[in-house]
C-alpha cells in the first residue's frame, strides 16, 4: 500500500471514529409528580436523547425498581404502596443522565381539626364549634390548612391523621 493510500485510509478511519462517537444521554422532558386516588392510573413519562439509544432504570426512594427499564413508568391500579419519590437514570456508552426526583402520592389522606369555630376558620358557614373537620391533603404533601387556626377556647385547634 502506498503512503498516500495509507494516509487516506487513516483519515477515513479517523472520520468514521469521530462520526460514531457516543452522545451522552440528555433529559429533554422531566417526569411530573402526581397526587392521585387509589386505583387511578399513574404515568411518569421521560423523554431522553442520546446515541446510541440509552438504557433506562427507575428508582423509588433511592432503591432500584426491579423490572422498571423503560422511559415511561406506569401503574394502572395505583395503591398507597406506590407512593414515594421516583427518578430515572438513563445510560449509554457516552455517559448518564438523571431526572429530577418527583413525588407520587396515592390515596390522599385527610387531616382532622377541632376547636372553636366562632370565626369560621374551618370553612363551614354556620360558625358553630366543630368536633372534626377534614382538611384535604395528600400523603407526603403539606397539609392545606387554613392560615388562621386561632381559637378563643383554651388551647389551639389540633390536627391529627384520620383514623
Amino acid at each position: 500500500m502506498s503512503g498516500r493510500l495509507k494516509l487516506l485510509a487513516l483519515l477515513w478511519l479517523g472520520w468514521v471514529s469521530l462520526a460514531t462517537q457516543a452522545a451522552p444521554p440528555a433529559i429533554t422532558l422531566q417526569p411530573l409528580g402526581q397526587n392521585v386516588s387509589t386505583g387511578a392510573v399513574v404515568s411518569l413519562v421521560v423523554t431522553v436523547s442520546g446515541a446510541p439509544a440509552p438504557g433506562f432504570q427507575w428508582f423509588k426512594n433511592g432503591a432500584v425498581l426491579a423490572g422498571a427499564t423503560a422511559s415511561t413508568l406506569t401503574f394502572t391500579n395505583a395503591q398507597v404502596a406506590n407512593s414515594g419519590s421516583y427518578y430515572l437514570v438513563a445510560t449509554n456508552s457516552g455517559g448518564e443522565a438523571i431526572t429530577l426526583p418527583v413525588l407520587v402520592s396515592v390515596g390522599g389522606s385527610q387531616l382532622l381539626a377541632w376547636g372553636d369555630n366562632s370565626a369560621g376558620e374551618f370553612g363551614n358557614t354556620n360558625n358553630q364549634p366543630v368536633n372534626e373537620v377534614p382538611i384535604n391533603t395528600g400523603i407526603g404533601a403539606a397539609a392545606s390548612t387554613p392560615t388562621d387556626l386561632t381559637s378563643s377556647s383554651p388551647g389551639p385547634p389540633q390536627l391529627l391523621p384520620q383514623r
